[in-house]
């Protein structure tokens, strides 16, 4: 299924790899995300495999992030650096999350790389955490990574399933979760190694068995798999918002970690207005912290509270998404953001369906 993968390493001498996921993907665990993460493992793999190659690796993970946000950066934090491989990791995160939510989401992030770039290889890797492994030890079932896998079925994705590597490493050990997953989530260097060698191992055999071809060969977009259209997903930096105006809001650099330059920040009674055209809207923003919680009102509608992440644990700052508008009439609406009784409202891009 890595046809176009191998022809650019045995003819063109260079592959951009595109990793796309939540924070085990950014490399959270590890002793260093540079050398000790399963992506820069497999990187360096391929690298020492294909000297003669240019691979340029691209991280393009946020920790605490599933399909849901994923579908709405997919251009800016990805396809705007044109990969020709990429690793998509979400379902851990994902995990919970409602199976029709999960491939509908999965559906949109695989036919934005695939309209744009339908030279491009997709694999889907599956990861774990102790959570998981209790579910499927107990008869559970790992929802995401089945609808994760119908829609890569679909679409032609490959896939590898690292985190069962994982949960068998655990079980033939006799060892304890916390002995590869510390804080029962994120793997250590031993976890790492692990997610690597299975990783490295599956993706060689699939470029062994890879048709040798005499080009690249586009992928085919096939008809639509579910009736949820998120094609139009994306993220609107909150400088480049349509008619955008300001009551106490200001623009202030972004926190530390972020994927954008600055935010608009505001305290209690503060609002801030615009306009957008869509169906559907959320925030890309800090939650947790010192951050507070907003109200908005859709043409001059009932307010809405939108939630921070991790609302009844302040314990430190982190990126998140929330979607609190869904199924309005397509076209222009007006919104209208009022900062909640708290600390700040720090917003970076609202997410525009």
């Amino acid at each position: 299924m890595l046809e176009n993968t191998l022809f650019r390493l045995k003819h063109e001498k260079k592959l951009r790899i595109g990793y796309f996921g939540g924070s085990i993907t950014d490399g959270t665990g590890s002793s260093d995300a540079d050398t000790k993460s399963y992506r820069s493992q497999v990187t360096r793999h391929l690298r020492e495999t294909y000297p003669a190659c240019e691979i340029t690796e691209l991280n393009a993970a946020i920790g605490g992030t599933g399909t849901g946000l994923g579908m709405f950066r997919c251009e800016r934090d990805l396809l705007f650096f044109k990969p020709d491989l990429i690793f998509m990791e979400f379902a851990a995160n994902d995990f919970g999350d409602r199976y029709e939510n999960v491939i509908a989401h999965s559906e949109a992030i695989f036919r934005k790389i695939r309209s744009k770039f339908p030279l491009s290889d997709i694999v889907t890797i599956f990861t774990s955490y102790e959570s998981i492994m209790k579910t499927l030890e107990s008869g559970g079932e790992y929802g995401s990574r089945s609808a994760q896998t119908a829609a890569g079925h679909y679409y032609g994705v490959a896939r590898i399933d690292a985190g069962e590597a994982l949960r068998s490493h655990y079980m033939r050990s006799g060892l304890d979760y916390t002995d590869y997953m510390p804080d029962h989530v994120h793997p250590n260097d031993t976890g790492h190694k692990i997610l690597a060698d299975c990783i490295w191992a599956r993706l060689s055999e699939m470029l062994e068995n890879a048709e040798k071809t005499t080009g690249l060969v586009p992928y085919k977009m096939p008809q639509r798999l579910t009736d949820v259209n998120f094609d139009n997903a994306r993220t609107v930096p909150c400088r480049e918002l349509d008619g955008l105006k300001t009551n106490g809001f200001t623009f202030a650099d972004a926190p530390s970690g972020e994927r954008f330059t600055e935010c608009l920040e505001g305290k209690a009674g503060n609002s801030f207005s615009f306009t957008f055209n869509g169906e559907g809207l959320g925030f890309y923003w800090t939650g947790g912290g010192i951050s507070a919680d907003a109200f908005v009102s859709i043409d001059g509608g009932e307010q809405i509270r939108a939630v921070s992440w991790d609302h009844f644990d302040r314990s430190f700052d982190k990126i998140s998404a929330a979607v609190f508008a869904e199924g309005l009439n397509r076209g222009e609406h007006t919104v209208t953001v009022t900062a909640d009784e708290g600390a700040l409202v720090r917003i970076s891009a609202v997410m525009i369906y």
